[in-house]
């Protein structure tokens, strides 16, 4: 899976530089409130003190964007990007919800690339602990954002938009929420990496 997700990266990565150069797209206009949702494959890791190695997983990714445009070259947004899976059988959720700065290589290009900062969340909603009680386990930390990504136009105000987008979040600890919060793994560590298509609203 991780090979997997790691080569279509690759590939819509290389796709995203290729367009960008290829030809007259039509006009990029960027201006006032924008905003934007995208659906796709990522693949995640997450790393504690407590944890046992276990391989990387996929799962599926959704991403939802509002912001504003400063320029024609540079937008803001409140990111939030949310990637559901399974690890070692249990149904996990990983988010980052961010303040994202996208920089426009070029006024009429629609090849972008992004970086940001804000909070990244862990969730298990039903886990099953060594005591075979079912629980839930919750987290929130630190988290960036780095991206890069392509808008294709396909209307006067509206593009699909292609995304490789790379997030680490500093978790920390991890709370049995159904045990008075207690905590039950500490420097937990997670990061994803997802590709994504989209439809941008300018």
């Amino acid at each position: 899976m991780h090979n997997s997700c790691c080569s279509a990266a690759l590939t819509i990565l290389t796709t995203l530089l290729c367009v960008s150069t290829a030809g007259a797209q039509r006009p990029h206009l960027r201006e006032a409130f924008w905003g934007g949702v995208g659906l796709g494959y990522g693949s995640a890791d997450a790393s504690c003190e407590q944890c046992f190695s276990l391989p990387r997983d996929g799962g599926g990714i959704a991403s939802v964007k509002l912001g504003y445009t400063v320029s024609d070259r540079v937008l803001i947004a409140g990111d939030v990007l949310a990637w559901i899976g399974s690890r070692a059988g249990t149904t996990v959720v990983m988010a980052n919800i961010t303040l994202a700065t996208s920089l426009y290589l070029e006024r009429a290009s629609g090849l972008f690339v992004k970086a940001g900062v804000g909070s990244s969340m862990y969730r298990e909603p039903e886990h099953v602990g060594t005591d075979q009680v079912e629980r839930g386990l919750s987290g929130a930390g630190p988290g960036i954002i780095l991206g890069v990504g392509n808008d294709f136009r396909v209307g006067n105000n509206a593009s699909l938009t292609a995304a490789v987008d790379f997030i680490y979040g500093w978790v920390g600890a991890v709370y049995d929420r159904s045990h008075s919060y207690a905590p039950i793994r500490t420097r937990q560590a997670q990061n994803l990496l997802s590709v994504t298509l989209g439809v941008t609203f300018h």
